[in-house]
């Protein structure tokens, strides 16, 4: 009779199959929604910032709970918490369609980040305790970040969904994979756990939550009223007290809920900051780009879902070409190339965006920003991940995975933030604008979409052609700043990771591929006892 263990092993494949389609569930409910925002915006009249809060109340809530996730994960049970964030990821994607108001469908979307909080950390660190061979793992990995890509075409059901289909409706796109995920998961996916996972710890979350919800809010509202505002002050400040409370807290005790220490390591530190600057880059890119193909070029929302797609393709290609070019050129020079080609991708959108851009120009730099995500994810995840212990591997994916939540966050908040807060700019520049009634002024100053509604009302040809001109260059404007601000921050890590990220970084790779084999025991092994 066959050990646990040597079932795990045999069926090692086939549960990476479900864990990739409980990823797609969760990359699915990320990536929906950005081809949503318009329509969302027409019927709740929602305006800039309401939508960075559809985007932001589900990561914030999601970057807030890996932690804890991740180590109850490894407390209790990693099949479980799969489990259990499946069931109530199709739960609230449900009941999301029914959102009767914009308050609403954010309090939903905060709800879906808890289950996506469960969701992610159980997939990494159950492929980790899975795939024990190095060799294997790296492969697994690779697909796990190919299936991470995939999550793109998702704009393109969300598409096909919103053109028959109410807007809120793209939420239901999930509900059929997560019960898929759960059935295969129940009799494929093996358990796993820590028998030593510390207890949780409570005032780290408190602290972490806080902090993240004030810096959000800070940043979000400073591209509305600017940055200068005593509301955002505050708040800015109150999310400084606390994360560094946070930082302070973790650092001191004995259990901490984010072990500051697998920092130290700058295989893990450096990866993972090639990760969190790339996802940043996505996120912001795709919280405009559905909103500029739409509203500014007239695109329906299934032709936009299909003009993302390519991105989608060429994420996946590449990521499944990735561990050959880490065999090649090694981890170091792989993500340093990546990071450039994400680079000259946003450069060369800069220098040829405009109001009468065609795609096929938008196409040539969504496929170098494809080519360095699809390049980096999985090496510099197999880079980080192969630094921590697999007793704490739950901890050590959460940890991995908060932080690059973080990272989307902030490039939703940072980016859309420079973009509104220049759209804004502009808009002052139209001296006409000022005379209108402080509700359309408003309506207007709420975001691109808002001024399209509006421009349907102006009864002038003319008139209403050099409104809509003039708003579409003002929208414009403002992303080709945040692109801008995008493109320093991703060629300054690329610099950052030339020059400090170890030769020697296939070195950590193998040491943590020694900690794991004391810590396991193999297939081969279990069955001899």
């Amino acid at each position: 009779m066959q050990t646990i263990n040597e079932k795990a092993y045999r069926q090692r494949w086939t549960a990476l199959a479900f864990i990739c389609l409980a990823l797609l569930a969760v990359s699915f409910n990320e990536t929906t929604i950005n081809v949503a925002l318009p329509s969302i915006a027409k019927d709740m009249q929602a305006s800039s910032s309401d939508l960075m809060w559809v985007v932001n109340a589900y990561i914030i809530v999601f970057a807030s709970l890996l932690l804890p996730m991740g180590s109850s994960g490894d407390r209790y049970g990693r099949k479980l918490f799969l489990v259990i964030g499946l069931a109530l990821l199709s739960i609230t994607s449900a009941l999301a369609c029914y959102s009767g108001s914009i308050e609403a469908l954010i309090a939903m979307r905060g709800l879906m980040g808890i289950a996506s909080a469960m969701i992610m950390p159980s997939t990494l660190s159950i492929l980790s305790a899975t795939f024990t061979d190095k060799k294997e793992r790296s492969q697994a990995i690779a697909i796990w970040a190919a299936t991470l890509g995939l999550g793109a075409v998702g704009t393109v059901l969300g598409g096909w969904v919103l053109e028959n289909f109410s807007s809120t409706s793209v939420f239901f796109v999930n509900v059929p994979l997560a019960i898929i995920a759960i059935i295969g998961g129940y009799f494929f996916i093996s358990n796993s756990k820590d028998e030593h996972a510390p207890s949780i710890d409570l005032p780290g979350v408190a602290l972490s939550i806080i902090g993240m919800v004030a810096l959000a809010f800070g940043i979000i509202n400073a591209g509305e009223i600017g940055w200068s505002d005593p509301v955002v002050i505050k708040s800015l400040g109150s999310a400084i007290v606390f994360l560094a409370a946070f930082c302070y807290w973790e650092s001191r005790t004995k259990n901490p809920m984010l072990p500051l220490s697998l920092f130290k390591n700058r295989s893990f530190s450096l990866s993972t900051m090639a990760i969190v600057i790339d996802v940043f880059t996505l996120a912001g890119v795709s919280f405009f780009f559905p909103q500029f193909i739409q509203t500014v070029l007239g695109y329906s929302a299934f032709q936009s879902g299909l003009a993302i797609l390519p991105l989608s393709a060429v994420v996946v290609i590449c990521s499944t070409l990735s561990a050959k070019l880490v065999g090649r050129w090694g981890v170091k020079k792989v993500i340093v190339c990546a990071l450039m080609s994400s680079t000259i991708g946003l450069l060369f959108m800069i220098a040829t965006f405009g109001v009468d851009t065609s795609y096929l120009v938008l196409l040539i730099s969504l496929i170098f920003m494809g080519m360095g995500s699809g390049i980096l994810t999985a090496p510099a995840t197999d880079s980080a991940m192969s630094t921590v212990p697999i007793s704490k591997a739950g901890v050590g994916s959460a940890t991995n995975n908060a932080v690059i939540s973080l990272g989307g966050a902030l490039g939703v908040a940072v980016l859309g933030s420079v973009m509104n807060s220049n759209y804004i700019s502009e808009l002052h520049k139209y001296a006409d604008l000022h005379l209108l009634p402080l509700d359309v002024y408003n309506t207007i100053k709420s975001g691109v979409v808002g001024a399209h509604q509006f421009a349907a009302y102006i009864t002038h040809p003319q008139l209403q052609s050099q409104f809509i001109i003039y708003v579409n260059q003002a929208f414009v404007s403002g992303m080709k700043s945040a692109l801008l601000v995008d493109a320093a921050l991703v060629f300054l890590t690329a610099i950052a990771i030339y020059r400090l990220l170890p030769d020697m970084s296939q070195m950590a790779k193998k040491d943590g591929e020694d900690s794991i084999r004391r810590e396991v025991v193999t297939p081969q092994q279990s069955g001899t006892q």
